[in-house]
């Protein structure tokens, strides 16, 4: 796993460096490997910093495309990754968690948010107001990007006056 991610080693790289010591280890043994030990410890680390985050009192959640080559369906397709983190100014224990999924459906951000009581930063996709009416214990923010790219959208329209 540190070849593979932390120095960035293909496995097949990794399996023709093993070779060389004699050793036959295929890059599918390793692939499986590395789900093997992402279901059963690091599916640990991400349940216990999921609960983690709901200590903080503000939040950000934002979503983004990705295209996926190898889910199901056909290369290219559309995913998102709905990413969650602990503000910046808690500085001294940031906690970074990703969220796989192939919609940008509201039944994503409300499960992953269903224990969360504070304020979560986002930006103006409606989801996240969705949810905020729902629950009382969850409040939305807008994003100050946004809302100044919003803010400076509105002066371009305004007609200067004579």
């Amino acid at each position: 796993m540190d070849g593979k991610y932390v120095n960035a080693v293909p496995l097949y790289r990794l399996e023709q460096e093993f070779s060389r010591y004699g050793l036959t280890i295929t890059r599918q043994n390793m692939a499986n490997w590395m789900i093997r030990l992402g279901e059963s410890y690091l599916a640990v680390l991400y349940d216990y910093l999921h609960q983690e985050l709901y200590n903080y009192h503000v939040i950000q959640a934002d979503e983004t495309p990705v295209l996926v080559n190898r889910d199901g369906r056909s290369a290219g397709s559309k995913s998102y990754m709905w990413v969650y983190r602990s503000g910046h100014l808690y500085t001294d224990k940031q906690i970074v968690l990703y969220d796989y999924h192939k919609t940008r459906n509201c039944s994503h951000p409300r499960e992953f948010l269903c224990n969360y009581s504070g304020i979560c930063v986002t930006d103006g996709y409606q989801v996240y107001h969705t949810i905020e009416k729902e629950r009382e214990d969850l409040q939305i923010a807008g994003c100050w990007v946004h809302a100044r790219r919003k803010f400076d959208e509105t002066l371009t329209v305004i007609p200067k006056a004579h």
